[in-house]
Formats: C-alpha cells, structure tokens, sequence
C-alpha cells in the first residue's frame, strides 16, 4: 500500500477563513480532564516492552524522549487495566429523557455523556467527565472502558462491529522531564484485549501533538493530526495532516502531500474510502486505487459522511458569501459508484452549521432547527431521508435538543438535552436510541 495517496477532489473552492476547530468540529474536542475512578474492564494489557515506539517509524528526537524516561513503560502504565483511578469523585448521573416517540428509550445511564460518543449494532461508546463508558445495548449493561489519574483530553471515539477506536492526549511528569503524549489504540470489545497502533512523545511545551478527531473502519484508523514547535516565549508554529493506520499492521502513512496550518478535519472512513473537508473542499481517497469522483464546486462544504458507497456533507454553494457569513447551508451526497450528485435539503427546508449530519446505506439523519421557537430558540429535532423514496421525514417529537445523530443499521442513537440553556453543551443530557421506522 503506498505511503502517501493522491487526493480525489470532491468540491473545491478558495477558503473563506479559519473558524475555530470548538466551532467547526464537534468531534474535536479536546477538554482536558482528570478521570477518577470504576473498575476497568477485565482486560489484558498489552505487552508494554513491544511499544509503538520500537516499530521504526518514530522520530529520532521520540527515540532520544523514550530513552531519557526510561522507567516508565508508556503503553503498559498508562493502560493497566489494574488501575485504580482517584474514585473521590464520581459523574453525575445521566438524566432521564422522556419519551420523545414510538421506538424510543434512554440506552446510556451510568454518567452523563460529554463530548463525541459512537455506536455499532450492539455496543454503544461514550465519554463522561471523568472516564470512558462502553453500553452492551441488548443488555444496557455499562461497564468503564478507561480511566486515568493524570489530566487527559480525548480527541476521538468511534465503534465498528465489536472494536471501539479513541485516541488521547496528556501531559505528564517522568523524572524532571515533562512529556506531551498522545495516542491511538483499538480495543476487542468480544476478546477484552487492547490494541496499540501508535503513540508520539515530545518534550512539552516546547513541541505537541494533538489529534483532532479520530474515525474507526474495519480495517484502518484515519485522524487528523497537528503538531505543535514552539518558536518563541509565547508563539507556536501549527502544521497538521490527515492520517491512516493500517490496525493488523500499524502501518502509518498521510493522506495530503503538505501540511496545513489550520482548517481541516471532519474524517470519516467506509470500505475503501476515506473522506475529510478542508473546509473549501471535501476531499475522498480510495485506499486501493484512486480515481477523481467529482467537479469544481464553489462555496464551503465541510463534514463529510460515508459509508464507502455514498458520502454526504454541509455545502454552502446556494448561498451568498462564505461559512464565516453564517446563514444557510444545504446537506447534498455523492454516489461513488453513479458517479452523481444530489441535492437532499431543498430551498424550503435548508439546515445549518450544526446539521452533523450521518448516513448508512439508505439512510440519512441530521439536526434540525426548524420546529425552533422564541420561546425554545435551542430546540432541534431529527429528520431523515431516505434515497430509494425520495422524502424527509421527522424521526424525533422530544421537547428540547436532539443532536449528533449516530447511524446503525435498525437505528439512530443521538445526544438528547431537556434544556439546552445557556449552553448546549454543558446541559443536562442523555443519548437515546430511535428506532427507524419502515420506508
């Protein structure tokens, strides 16, 4: 497979600006957290001595990190499903939704959800304040995936059949000497048993990495990644790009031929398809072969989704000025194996910004604000489409805010809060699970 992939250009159009990534990027969050405590699940450890950092693709200065703290196995210490995190401390519960119609009930209970959560057929994922929970969904049974003692931001969740995928960042003390790490790892949710595709080291603040936001295929891990030099008292240069790791191999290579500074993201994975947005363009690689899939498009698209045959994103195209002139935006998609274009949202029911919206085979879901009133401005509600009708539907009735729909095969799990205000994000909240209802 080669190292670097030529780009297959979707959409493209000048960039309007670099809108923060808080913003623009609802999976990349990177709250810095201290988890406490739950027991682990019965896991094993990895060998800490067959670390990421022997496989030959690190960087000399990573090396000369790893040396200079030895003593502390990164991988097995960080990980040890022995750990017993500072339990002083526990989440809050997760708050009671009420019923927000036929098919659909509360499938997570232990804490409340906080930033990005992921779903498979059977095990839904989610993080907390404090750790990171895995829900069996036949059973609802909730167990805790990862906690750890020292400050962590997680950058990235997904779930794809029985394997959860979540990278992490921290910052630590080894010695006198203080490390920025950051990782990627896979866990066998049927086996118990943890994976590790790569991890970076520096010497912090001088030099970070962060990963931005992470999605899980069958077969590869693809993430956005920015890294960090300081070049002077109080100024950082920033150059990012996007990645694939191969998780039977651990191969890692990039999918752009230079860094950006800014303004990408938004990955997302499907059979042999990878596709992420620059913010001007939505951007697909095919893994195995790599053919051009679309034409020039003015105006920004962004948030592209894929299921390896279709792939849908936000654009912009039908309304004056860039994203930075908020207003409007329309969901389209494009069929990689037609070749063709459509246009989902009409001009009587655009969406917007926060759309997020996900697809699965016939199936498209997204936020939507138009049942919003003064007196509820915050409320959202779902709408799906289905391609082989041809129409919208509304899925969700639930006073308050449906949002970050989730696509699996029978349903559409989503982040529900009662009451948004002030802050949408720092609500009380819940994910629910809806089922679809018939074509």
């Amino acid at each position: 497979m080669p190292r670097e992939l030529t780009p297959l250009l979707v959409v493209l159009a000048g960039l309007a600006g670099c809108p923060s990534s808080v913003t623009r990027d609802a999976d990349a969050e990177a709250e810095v957290e201290q988890p406490d405590g739950g027991d682990a699940l019965d896991v094993d450890a990895w060998d800490g001595t067959d670390s990421p950092l022997d496989d030959g693709d690190s960087s000399e200065a990573e090396a000369d990190m790893a040396e200079e703290a030895d003593g502390w196995d990164f991988g097995a210490d960080l990980w040890d499903p022995e750990r017993n995190c500072d339990a002083a401390a526990e989440d809050p519960p997760a708050w009671i939704a009420p019923p927000c119609g036929d098919g659909c009930r509360q499938v997570a209970f232990a804490a409340q959800p906080r930033g990005p959560f992921a779903a498979s057929e059977r095990w839904l994922a989610y993080r907390s304040r404090y750790r990171t929970w895995v829900v069996e969904l036949e059973s609802t049974d909730e167990s805790v995936l990862f906690c750890h003692p020292y400050f962590v931001g997680s950058y990235g969740l997904d779930v794809d059949g029985d394997v959860v995928g979540f990278a992490i960042g921290t910052d630590f003390m080894v010695g006198e000497i203080h490390v920025d790490y950051a990782s990627i790892w896979t866990t066998d949710l049927r086996a118990r048993r943890w994976r590790p595709l790569h991890e970076w080291t520096k010497p912090h603040p001088a030099e970070m990495t962060g990963i931005a936001a992470a999605r899980l295929g069958a077969r590869h891990f693809v993430f956005s990644l920015y890294d960090f030099v300081q070049d002077g008292p109080s100024s950082w240069t920033q150059r990012g790009n996007m990645y694939v790791a191969d998780i039977d191999t651990r191969e890692l290579w990039r999918l752009m031929d230079t860094d950006r500074p800014c303004c990408f993201g938004w990955p997302d994975i499907g059979g042999d398809w990878v596709v992420y947005s620059t913010t001007d363009a939505v951007l697909a690689y095919n893994l195995e072969r790599g053919t051009t899939i679309g034409p020039d498009i003015p105006g920004d698209q962004y948030w592209p989704r894929t299921d390896g045959v279709k792939v849908i994103w936000l654009d912009h195209r039908n309304y004056p000025g860039g994203y930075m002139s908020g207003g409007s935006w329309d969901i389209y998609s494009y069929d990689f194996e037609t070749e063709t274009e459509l246009r989902i949202t009409t001009e009587s029911t655009p969406v917007y910004e926060d759309a997020a919206p996900d697809m699965l085979g016939d199936v498209v879901v997204w936020s939507d604000r138009r049942n919003a009133t003064l007196e509820e401005p915050h409320h959202r509600d779902l709408f799906l489409y289905r391609y082989s009708t041809g129409r919208q539907q509304q899925l969700t009735f639930a006073s308050g805010a449906a949002r970050w729909p989730r696509v699996t095969r029978d349903a559409v799990y989503f982040l529900w809060s009662p009451d948004p205000e002030p802050d949408p994000d720092t609500a009380d909240r819940a994910i629910c699970e809806q089922r679809l209802p018939p074509p």
